[in-house]
């Protein structure tokens, strides 16, 4: 038997042995491929016609609703789910059907669909991204000239630090003799002359108060009638020494000596704040004593003239009970002033309103007519007495300041007189050569 298999053995080598291995392993290879072949094109033709009676629901809402109701088709049960407004997230996966979990309709049953943005998916913007996109697009701006109104930028740091920053840079300026003249919106800032005006509080003596420590307590508000702005007037920096600050406020007699004895300027220097603060704030007020002190001596901290404008409707808007003081104390008027919201009620009519509009404003509201000469007037027309507003305007006075005229040199009088005269010739009786006096 042995010798049998030997000898079929030596008609067959291992390489045949390894070919009949391979023709083996490509048939089934074939084989297989065949068959997934088959089994793909039978799932992509059937892919579509499949169904899933379990699974299947019908939308029976009514209407456009949020809420939307399904029927089970397998059970006949209703299901009502919130919809999907929140969109594809917002769906449930799942819902209950007589107490089993099933999977849920699909998002195309749903009727009424969109997306809402999460609260939580809103990011805080970084003030410093704002502001180079502020910068670009002021760029574009100035070539079209809409640039004026760009300026604004945005900052994570308080509006109090920037004043306490501003108020140290004018004390350095002061003590240098470099702070500058006239209008000071532009050196304060835009923010800070809206502090300015929200805190100003009138005074008797027609100043303004604003309790921050560089206007401090102004001199005084005027109207200019050529710009028809208000001028809040006042010294930069204006510090006053303890003497002179002690006649505009009530200091007890502790209160001068320890002030004095503190130093020269503390009392004007003492800067406003909470009560847990004093020290510090006291402390602060001592050191810029001896500053300034010392700066005078060599020159330095001295005053300028200096001034914030704004407009009435600024007045109004702002801080529209220093607008009421003023015009009290100015013109004795009380009472409201008028405004386009007034139209169309008996008090758009009233010439109380239009008096006080005037007063504040300069100028009458659009539209304005004499009282009475409008027949059946019910807030159609802004009414006023022409004697008030004349008084108004006699007792607004003059906008300009006056100027001292200069007394002419003889000479110039003596060419005025000449010029007067009927005769412009020579007087032949007059000598031209005047004999020289006797000195003996």
């Amino acid at each position: 038997m042995a010798n049998r298999y030997s000898r079929i053995f030596h008609h067959i080598s291992i390489n045949d042995v390894k070919k009949n291995r391979e023709i083996m392993v490509e048939r089934k290879r074939v084989q297989e491929n065949k068959e997934i072949e088959e089994r793909n094109y039978i799932d992509e033709r059937m892919e579509n016609k499949k169904s899933n009676w379990r699974e299947s629901f019908t939308n029976v809402t009514v209407g456009m609703k949020v809420g939307q109701t399904f029927v089970h088709n397998a059970s006949g049960l209703p299901v009502t789910t919130a919809g999907a407004l929140g969109g594809v997230e917002t769906i449930p996966s799942t819902v209950s059907i007589a107490g089993d979990q099933v999977p849920g309709p699909d998002a195309s049953q749903y009727g009424l669909q969109g997306y809402a943005n999460p609260l939580n998916m809103i990011k805080k913007a970084d003030p410093d991204d704002t502001n180079k996109k502020l910068d670009a697009s002021q760029e574009f701006a100035q070539k079209v000239g809409a640039d004026e109104i760009m300026n604004a930028r945005v900052s994570g740091e308080s509006t109090s630090t920037k004043r306490t920053i501003k108020a140290a840079e004018t004390l350095f300026k002061y003590l240098t003799n470099k702070l500058p003249e006239g209008k000071w919106n532009n050196y304060l800032g835009k923010s800070y002359v809206e502090y300015a005006i929200k805190n100003g509080t009138l005074l008797s003596n027609g100043g303004v108060s604003v309790g921050d420590n560089i206007i401090g307590s102004a001199g005084s508000m005027t109207f200019d009638r050529e710009s028809g702005k208000y001028k809040v007037n006042f010294k930069g920096l204006g510090v006053d020494d303890n003497i002179t600050q002690f006649s505009k406020g009530e200091y007890n007699i502790f209160s001068k000596a320890l002030l004095n004895y503190l130093g020269t300027y503390t009392a004007d220097l003492v800067s406003a704040g909470p009560a847990w603060l004093a020290p510090l704030r006291t402390a602060l007020a001592i050191q810029a004593s001896k500053v300034l002190e010392v700066a005078k001596l060599f020159g330095g901290g001295k005053d300028v003239n200096a001034f914030i404008e704004f407009s009435p409707d600024d007045l109004e808007k702002l801080n529209p009970q220093l607008a009421k003081d003023y015009i009290q104390q100015k013109f004795g008027l009380t009472g409201p002033v008028w405004s386009p919201r007034m139209m169309g009620s008996p008090q758009g009519s009233n010439p109380k309103v239009t008096h006080n509009y005037y007063a504040l404003y300069g100028k009458l509201p659009p539209r304005s007519v004499v009282k009475g000469s409008v027949p059946m007037n019910f807030g159609d027309h802004p009414e006023y007495d022409p004697k008030v507003i004349a008084r108004i305007k006699s007792m607004r006075g003059s906008s300009k300041p006056k100027t001292q005229t200069k007394e002419p040199s003889k000479a110039v009088q003596t060419i005025k007189n000449i010029s007067k005269s009927k005769s412009i010739g020579f007087d032949r009786n007059d000598p031209i050569v005047r004999k020289r006096k006797d000195l003996t």
